[in-house]
């Protein structure tokens, strides 16, 4: 049932998910940029005001610790999607098997275990 919907021939993106799919993407793009541009006017504004106290400087520099946790969870989930995709490629089942759903669940899983058990340590470190 979905994998009419998704693939259009054997293996192949069906072409009325194109234009959805982009619509989709660079929304998310000009989301980010525009949080990017008001933090930034944010962060000027308090300088430019002379709030730049403990308090202040805490906050500027909260979210750059916040973007390497955030870098590091994406990059693991990415690795262990892609590890599993190219297992699945090596293995007799189709993509379309439970067998490869599961594997996907897991590899997903694996990669948030990961992440916990690297914020774990760097907690246990500081």
């Amino acid at each position: 049932m979905y994998t009419t919907f998704l693939f259009h021939q054997t293996n192949q993106l069906n072409p009325n998910l194109i234009i959805p799919l982009t619509f989709i993407f660079w929304a998310f793009v000009v989301v980010k940029v525009t949080q990017l541009i008001l933090n930034y006017k944010t962060k000027r504004r308090m300088i430019d005001q002379g709030l730049v106290d403990q308090d202040a400087s805490d906050f500027l520099h909260k979210k750059h610790q916040n973007d390497s946790h955030a870098s590091l969870k994406w990059g693991l989930l990415g690795i262990c999607l892609g590890t599993a995709l190219v297992v699945i490629q090596f293995l007799p089942f189709g993509i379309q098997s439970s067998f490869s759903y599961g594997l996907v669940a897991m590899a997903v899983g694996a990669a948030y275990l990961l992440y916990y058990i690297a914020l774990l340590v760097q907690q246990k470190n500081k």
